[in-house]
């Protein structure tokens, strides 16, 4: 969706900056940037956020899978707020309401981990990388893309975020 200053996303194989502006990932449409890669079948995201900006309490930094880059795509996310606070949400048919399904408590740096088998997608956390904890499950059927997501919560603000430890494999 349209966002109030132009994101960007830099990396070098080993830590990945992405800054992104926008209002929010909620709702029927989102705003915010989206470092991503396309894949088909099952797949996995990994990735553990090392820092996040506080530009305000919804902004986010994490995993998603969407059906596309289409404001209103499908999609789910497993984010952590700079709170703290984990956020699992999907949007199961383009263009309809976000839903937030669970979420914990933990701060920077956490990792997150999305994988998808057949239209089942299951989000964990991991404050070490080895033990996972899941946070939920969702159904999506026609994601397509994987990737970073960032938003500040503040259309005409960048928030930036650094990632670490990024896998996608499909």
């Amino acid at each position: 969706g349209l966002t109030g200053a132009t994101g960007a996303g830099t990396g070098d194989g080993i830590v990945f900056t992405v800054d992104g502006a926008g209002s929010n990932i909620w709702g029927s449409s989102d705003t915010f940037h989206f470092v991503y890669c396309t894949f088909s079948g099952d797949a996995e995201i990994v990735a553990r956020v090392t820092s996040l900006d506080d530009t305000n309490t919804f902004a986010k930094a994490g995993v998603m899978m969407r059906a596309s880059a289409a404001p209103g795509a499908a999609h789910v996310i497993l984010d952590v707020r700079p709170t703290g606070d984990i956020e699992f949400m999907t949007r199961s048919n383009d263009g309809g309401q976000t839903s937030w399904l669970g979420g914990s408590v933990q701060g920077t740096p956490v990792w997150l981990r999305l994988k998808r088998i057949e239209s089942t997608v299951t989000a964990s956390i991991s404050g070490d990388g080895e033990a996972w904890r899941d946070v939920g499950s969702a159904s999506l059927e026609n994601a397509t893309l994987a990737g970073l997501a960032v938003t500040s919560a503040n259309a005409s603000t960048l928030n930036r975020a650094t990632f670490d430890n990024v896998a996608i494999e499909a």
